[in-house]
């Protein structure tokens, strides 16, 4: 028997039918075919043949494997004095093969072993079959958003002869944090020198966990309320911000067990690569008195998210006996309102809500709920519903009580942005920045101008986007909530003790609506030095100090302190009230000759703290 035209899955099988017949006593063998045996390492099959052939075509071979092949006669021989048929094998003849190679398929899986900021490790799960000797991937990624130039490319060797044990291999990465990726890979076997094989790819969508936040930053500004800021440190497609309570356990921080308990606070921040500061900040509010807080903040990319940046922040006693407004949404003639209602302020008897809205101040409904959420359609367009949520109590008694009103007003919506909900901040906080938070009644709000006029303004005010102003920034909260946008704007770079007009105003394709202004003013700071001190000899062991108040006063003056030092004496000081801006110094060694006088201002800020200004110096000379 010869093989012939041996391809990568078959081969041609040729052989002579010159072998004579076999004679058995009391018995008779008559030939009828013959056994192909096909072995290889991977598997053993059988295949029986008609006697009239002399050749074969061998098909459903293995590119790339040696093949052992058998040949034999069979015999069909019939016992007669015992009636039983058997079957009998000639001699054998045997041929040995090897296919020729193939392309290999696509790798069986690409697996994501670690990402951690732009460095990925991938474990590539080989073909079964490599159809030629294991020779090396090809890995290259591109990303998801094609206006990234972040398309690479990279090889890797894997071990040969393939090992039973290990069908894998591991990939290192070095990709952009917080991108979404397409990876592809495909297996190249080897052949000989400029031969070889190339199979397939195997796409996998791998997105990179972000750099984590940055500058975190969180601080109380009322006993409610408190500013979050942070900076991002690279690209990702939103921040997840979560505030809740902190609860201490032998000397750990641990938040407490929930059962279906929502978190204080949780936001979705858009990251927009357009805003030229990377800088975020946003007001929580609504907080419980004298507690601690763990607000925790981190970069996500799709699925995968950045380490997790903590801080604290303790805010002072409050307390409301009254629904939280959690959900106050719109449309053109609807609104849905949703609250929440603390256990531990549950009363005996408690008996659902009563939900009153009123159109003008005559013009009102009521319904009770037993649930948390109110939707109220059939509304007027454009106008302006104010909304109350009380807690209903039944006594055993019959009589029903409710409790105080939880307010919020809603607008159904039209083309332009309506009016907006502008808050001012722990007013007067801050001597240089001024926080504010604002909302509107629609989704059709694209951006938020904002227009700052002062005393001091020289030409006419402009309107600002603050995306385009780095004075400023801006953050929207991503609710989730078709017809209503909401967020954040911080007014940095001004001026101590000053008074602002601050309106803000949203846009959109259609134009932009009304404004909506509020005065805020800066809390005091320091004073700058006073200006021309000037100190002459007054009588015999005096002298004269005189001056004029600081350019910037930073608030109104409340005294100056005079200080001096005469070789080789200690340092003395004096106050004078902050309407005077001269005093005389007695008892000076050698009249005060070259005696080194200082004079500084002081202001007094609102929680009775002294904030002392730049010296002046001067010498007798």
């Amino acid at each position: 028997m010869t093989a012939s035209d041996t391809r990568n899955t078959s081969t041609l099988l040729d052989w002579s039918t010159d072998e004579k017949s076999e004679t058995m006593r009391d018995s008779s063998l008559t030939f009828s075919g013959y056994l192909l045996t096909t072995n290889c390492t991977h598997e053993t099959i059988k295949t029986r043949l008609e006697p009239k052939l002399t050749s074969y075509l061998l098909s459903g071979l293995m590119p790339w494997t040696g093949y052992n092949i058998t040949l034999r006669r069979l015999y069909n021989s019939v016992d007669f004095w015992r009636k039983v048929r058997h079957t009998e094998l000639g001699r054998a003849t045997t041929v040995t093969i090897k296919t020729e190679p193939s392309n290999p398929p696509a790798p069986k899986d690409i697996r994501v072993l670690a990402n951690e900021e732009g460095k990925v490790v991938l474990q590539i799960v080989g073909p079964v079959f490599w159809n030629g000797s294991p020779f090396k991937y090809h890995i290259r990624w591109e990303p998801e958003d094609q206006g990234r130039n972040l398309s690479g490319y990279k090889e890797v060797n894997v071990s040969s002869p393939w090992p039973s044990e290990k069908k894998w291999t591991t990939a290192n990465l070095t990709l952009e944090p917080g991108v979404r990726y397409n990876v592809y890979v495909s297996a190249q076997n080897y052949i000989g020198p400029d031969v070889n094989f190339k199979g397939p790819e195997l796409e996998k969508q791998v997105a990179t966990a972000p750099l984590a936040p940055i500058d975190l930053v969180a601080e109380s500004l009322t006993p409610t309320e408190a500013a979050v800021s942070w900076r991002g440190d690279g690209p990702a497609e939103y921040f997840q911000v979560t505030v809740d309570e902190e609860y201490i356990y032998e000397g750990f921080y641990r938040v407490p067990p929930r059962t279906n308990s929502p978190l204080h606070f949780s936001a979705r921040v858009p990251w927009d690569e357009k805003t030229e500061s990377s800088e975020h900040s946003l007001i929580v509010n609504n907080l419980l008195p004298a507690r601690n807080y763990v607000v925790e903040v981190l970069a996500c990319t799709l699925n995968e998210c950045s380490g997790i940046q903590r801080a604290v922040v303790f805010t002072q006693p409050t307390s409301t006996p009254k629904p939280d407004i959690t959900t106050v949404d719109s449309n053109l003639n609807s609104f849905v309102v949703g609250w929440t209602f603390p256990r531990y302020n549950w009363r005996s008897g408690y008996d659902g809500f009563l939900v009153r809205y009123c159109r003008m101040s005559k013009l009102c409904e009521e319904r009770y709920t037993d649930h948390h959420l109110m939707n109220v359609s059939s509304l007027r367009p454009d106008t302006i519903y104010n909304i109350e949520v009380r807690v209903s109590i039944k006594h055993s008694d019959g009589h029903v009580e409710v409790g105080p009103a939880a307010k919020a007003h809603v607008k159904t919506w039209s083309k332009r942005p309506g009016k907006p909900q502008l808050h001012i901040h722990a007013q007067g906080a801050s001597p240089n920045s001024v926080h504010l938070s604002w909302a509107f009644d629609n989704s059709s709000v694209s951006h938020v101008q904002f227009l700052l006029l002062y005393p001091d303004l020289q030409g006419s005010a402009l309107w600002t986007n603050c995306t385009s102003n780095a004075s400023c920034s801006v953050s929207v909260i991503d609710q989730q909530k078709p017809f209503f946008k909401t967020g954040f704007l911080t007014l940095k770079h001004l001026e101590p003790f000053t008074k602002y007009s601050i309106s803000v105003r949203g846009c959109n394709n259609a134009g932009c609506g009304e404004r909506t202004t509020q005065e805020a003013r800066t809390s005091v700071s320091a004073p700058s030095a006073p200006v021309d001190l000037k100190v002459s000899r007054y009588e015999r062991n005096s002298v004269f100090v005189a001056w004029d108040k600081p350019r910037k006063p930073a608030g109104p003056i409340d005294g100056y302190s005079v200080e001096w030092q005469c070789p080789p004496g200690e340092r003395l000081s004096t106050f004078i009230s902050g309407d005077l801006h001269s005093t005389t110094v007695e008892d000076l060694p050698l009249g005060g000759f070259n005696c080194t006088f200082w004079v500084s201002g002081f202001n007094r800020s609102w929680r009775d703290h002294l904030l002392q200004g730049d010296l002046a110096e001067a010498v007798l000379s």
